[in-house]
């Protein structure tokens, strides 16, 4: 996944925008984004507006980190009692563009609305992964929302990230701003390709890594309705967080995948948290266990800095 650290300027021509500080919409009556009655839920997450208001940033890491079935439906639950809410998944569902869509990811597709944003502690993030760009808007300037999809950096307020930084870290440390924030984390970035190939019943088997700024995974998946048919040989897989202190390697074999919604079929998870990584070896296959003996698709692998 990384080469050296590629960082992102903002343009030093910046146009003046004579745009009043505006209330924290958290507080203030007829706000666009007025939240209302906190929501009381274990994730602290709300509906604003047909935004997902994470109260922090830690929330948003407890859910994030650590890939868990059980609370990510807990979460999807949750998240299906906001009346009204369109996230980025029935976006893309509704378009029928699930095996197309950059994002591949159940969990970031409900947290992101159909606006690509996400409201996170005290500043809201609009992802744009064809630009591979995040893009970060103070809440206390939530009516200037339409600038942030518009991704108007003549507005002081809107600050651009790369997705292969760490933006949540970054906005904690006083954003671009601080003039530390470019030695945040030495440790390089490298480019990758996704890699896919078909099962020889015609299946297609993709792995990749999921830069998004503020949110990174590593996955496998088979595009098949089936459920337990189907399961995935890991024949290496090491990993490491980037400025970070975990590490492989991890060796595991015949691991069974799990129904994914986004891309119809089984889905092998293997990392998934607000931090990127620095190194990645992943080489998985594909397993069709419904003949005997079973049939495979060719070895894929997705490396980079190992």
């Amino acid at each position: 996944m990384l080469v050296a650290v590629s960082i992102i300027l903002l343009s030093s021509c910046k146009k003046e925008v004579n745009t009043p500080a505006s209330p924290n919409p958290a507080t203030t009556s007829g706000s666009p984004f007025n939240r209302g009655p906190i929501a009381s839920n274990e994730f602290n997450v709300s509906m604003n507006n047909n935004l997902l208001s994470f109260k922090t940033s830690d929330d948003y890491e407890s859910l994030v980190n650590n890939p868990d079935a059980g609370k990510e439906q807990r979460f999807q639950q949750v998240v299906s009692g906001f009346a009204g809410y369109k996230s980025h998944n029935a976006q893309v569902i509704a378009a029928s563009k699930q095996q197309d869509d950059p994002y591949r990811d159940e969990l970031f597709g409900t947290i992101l609305n159909s606006d690509d944003a996400v409201e996170i502690g005290d500043h809201i993030y609009k992802i744009d992964m064809p630009k591979e760009q995040v893009f970060v808007l103070p809440s206390i300037h939530a009516d200037q929302y339409p600038d942030l999809l518009g991704e108007k950096t003549s507005n002081p307020n809107v600050e651009v990230f790369g997705t292969h930084e760490e933006v949540l870290d970054l906005v904690k440390t006083g954003g671009k701003s601080n003039p530390r924030w470019s030695i945040f984390c030495t440790e390089p970035w490298e480019p990758y390709q996704p890699a896919s190939a078909l099962m020889p019943n015609g299946n297609l088997v993709s792995a990749w890594h999921l830069d998004a700024g503020i949110f990174y995974s590593t996955a496998a998946a088979i595009t098949t309705s089936s459920v337990n048919v189907y399961r995935f040989d890991v024949d290496f897989l090491y990993y490491k967080v980037r400025c970070g202190s975990s590490t492989g390697p991890m060796q595991q074999w015949n691991q069974p995948g799990t129904y994914d919604i986004l891309i119809p079929g089984q889905k092998l998870l293997v990392y998934r948290g607000i931090h990127n990584l620095s190194r990645n070896h992943f080489h998985v296959r594909g397993r069709d266990n419904s003949t005997q003996p079973p049939k495979y698709s060719p070895w894929l692998l997705v490396r980079f800095n190992s």
